[in-house]
């Protein structure tokens, strides 16, 4: 290898080295979206009901604003993580109207009787049932 290649190499290994630098001190500095579901109070002798609720009001919250319709009930749990042992989390107009019974907008995991119970929340991520 020629000196000119040999220069080539080294300013690429630069390059590379300095990308790698600057890749570990932005993942290390930037702020990572905070999970919702976190700031829910875990009490440890708090009912599973009442914990599923909790959790469902928190998911609601801090993602109506990405979901383009909730007036159809959209399953809050099969489009995010929503992991409280048999239950789902679902959005139901309130009172509640036709479209909220329709299968297209009801929970896969409660239809196909993976989940057994539900929580209810309505447009406006307040509890239901």
């Amino acid at each position: 290898m020629d000196s000119r290649g040999k220069k080539e190499l080294m300013y690429l290994g630069l390059v590379t080295l300095i990308g790698l630098i600057l890749i570990f001190v932005l993942s290390a500095t930037l702020p990572t979206k905070p999970n919702p579901l976190n700031d829910v109070n875990l009490d440890a002798n708090k009912p599973i009901a009442e914990l599923a609720k909790d959790k469902c009001i928190a998911l609601c919250t801090a993602n109506k604003d990405s979901l383009k319709d909730l007036n159809s009930g959209p399953c809050l749990s099969d489009i995010f993580k929503y992991d409280v042992n048999d239950y789902v989390c679902d959005i139901v107009n309130d009172p509640r109207l036709d479209v909220d019974n329709m299968p297209e907008n009801q929970c896969k995991e409660f239809l196909n009787g993976d989940k057994n119970s539900f929580v209810e929340v309505s447009t406006k991520c307040e509890f239901v049932k």
